[in-house]
């Protein structure tokens, strides 16, 4: 029996009996027919480029299977089989366009019932979805092809509802996110440190964070909330020492942080304020009185600190500057008496230790003290009371003592080669008070005391306590004595930082530590 032509073939060849120059058209549909005359074959050319999308082939009139190009790149990408019916009964596809196959969907009834996926691509499917009613109502899947299922969606309606990831396989989720019916996240929980408990909670509005709120030690209440509008953080509040109150507050511009309050005693008002430039801190203010004037602030630079400006006084003004080089504090600088004028001066070494201070007790504007510091012990102490710049009184130190005294009080220097005398006790201590008694000795041209303070056998610590602060010098044999007032300042015990007992003025804020920065998600 010859084979009738179909209509298709019919229509192809006639377009190829058209003149040379006319242009090459095909039909979008071409329908192929068997010898009895029952359609058999139907191709689809959507796009014109003579190249069928789709080709379904026909049984008793019914489809019997289709291959379909969904992508238009020329290769057939999804296969379907049909049923005795002509409804659907499994489909193949190849969803990435490398040639495998990896996503099979079996149907009941011409919908939907399993779809199974491979989607790291080893061959194997890896994610089960379930359908009813043609629609998806569960999907599990293993992520890290572990062969355990690691990821579980439930669907409402077609769309997702909840999400939940295993990602360390325990059986217990460490993210659940949480959908409304348009299909949009709602809130999301996660357990950052796997212990079983979720610690965050971001909620959402209008499928964008407005509020995260942290638990990190478990304690059943969040201790870190973080506000965001249009998408971007706009506050941060955390309870740094976990008493149920946040205490410290960052706020946010343009999603970078811009300035951080800190109570630091929990009264529930802000003593600390911190500004942000671009990030980065550039200024911090103290308030500890809460009367809105910082009684400490102190500039950064690159997170490092500049300088300090304090009111210690509480009277409203600033009286001592601190300059720091590298971070380290290396300049303190005091205004004692409010009049706007410095002084006392410090300097400080690379390890931050006293080096070096000038000190205007009488506040004349001239320094008459000074004194230099190695590894923050001090090592010697000059004044010039005064202020003709010659020292009349010289300290030397040594192990945090001081051991000798040099007086020049007429100012024409020391005499050369003076051995300083040794410390006595008894008979040497009245003859030092005699001498005293009778009235100033020494020589023109020569120290006009040298006193030394050595440990001297059978002189019991109290002995040497007692004369240290009665002002009186012990000198021995052949020595030029003087009764000294001490004034205290020389003999205290050196303080942690090397200095003198209420010699430099201790800071309460001066920053010590590194900034303590948001770091919000």
């Amino acid at each position: 029996m010859r084979i009738r032509p179909t209509l298709a073939a019919i229509a192809v060849t006639v377009a190829c009996a058209a003149p040379a120059h006319a242009q090459k058209k095909c039909p979008p549909v071409e329908l192929l027919y068997d010898d009895a005359e029952e359609l058999a074959e139907k191709r689809t050319d959507a796009n014109g480029d003579c190249r069928p999308e789709e080709i379904v082939k026909y049984r008793g009139g019914k489809p019997h299977t289709a291959e379909t190009d969904s992508d238009g790149d020329g290769r057939f990408d999804t296969f379907v089989t049909y049923d005795a019916s002509g409804q659907p009964a499994k489909q193949e596809r190849d969803t990435d366009g490398d040639g495998k196959i990896d996503q099979w969907v079996e149907f009941e009834g011409g919908q939907p019932a399993a779809q199974r996926a491979d989607t790291n691509k080893d061959g194997k499917p890896d994610a089960t979805t379930r359908y009813a009613g043609g629609q998806p109502v569960g999907e599990e899947a293993d992520a890290d092809g572990d062969g355990r299922v690691d990821r579980r969606v439930t669907y409402q309606g077609g769309k997702p509802s909840r999400i939940e990831e295993d990602e360390d396989g325990d059986g217990k989720p460490e993210l659940v996110a949480e959908f409304d019916a348009a299909g949009q996240k709602v809130r999301e929980l996660q357990d950052t440190n796997g212990d079983g408990k979720f610690d965050v909670t971001i909620l959402y509005e209008n499928g964008e964070r407005a509020r995260i709120e942290e638990d990190p030690d478990g304690v059943g209440r969040p201790t870190a909330v973080t506000t965001f509008a249009g998408g971007q953080r706009v506050k941060r509040e955390s309870d740094t020492d976990g008493d149920g109150r946040f205490d410290t507050v960052a706020r946010f511009e343009n999603d970078q942080e811009v300035a951080q309050e800190r109570d630091l005693d929990g009264d529930g008002r802000a003593e600390v304020l911190v500004v942000y430039e671009n990030g980065v801190r550039v200024r911090e203010e103290k308030d500890d009185d809460g009367d809105g004037k910082p009684e400490l602030v102190t500039q950064f630079s690159g997170d490092a600190p500049l300088r300090s400006e304090a009111d210690t006084n509480d009277d409203g003004r600033r009286d001592t500057f601190i300059t720091f080089r590298d971070g380290k504090k290396a300049k303190q600088e005091e205004d004692r008496d409010g009049d706007g004028e410095i002084d006392a001066i410090f300097e400080f070494d690379g390890a931050e230790k006293v080096a070096r201070e000038q000190v205007d007790a009488d506040f004349d504007g001239r320094f008459e003290t000074s004194a230099e510091y190695e590894d923050g012990a001090v090592v010697k102490r000059v004044s010039d009371a005064g202020g003709q710049g010659a020292p009349e009184r010289q300290e030397f130190h040594a192990e945090g003592k001081l051991v000798r005294v040099e007086l020049d009080e007429d100012r024409d220097g020391p005499e050369n080669g003076k051995q300083p005398a040794t410390a006595a006790v008894g008979a040497r201590v009245r003859e030092a008070r005699e001498r005293v008694a009778r009235g100033r000795a020494g020589a023109r041209g020569r120290s006009d005391a040298q006193i030394a303070h050595r440990r001297v056998p059978g002189l019991t610590t109290s002995d040497a306590d007692r004369c240290r602060h009665s002002g009186l010098a012990l000198a021995g044999p052949g020595g030029s004595h003087r009764m000294l007032g001490l004034e205290g300042s020389t003999l205290e015990d050196p303080l942690e930082d090397g200095t003198s007992a209420g010699n430099v003025r201790r800071l309460r804020g001066i920053p010590a530590a590194p900034d303590r920065r948001v770091h919000g998600r």
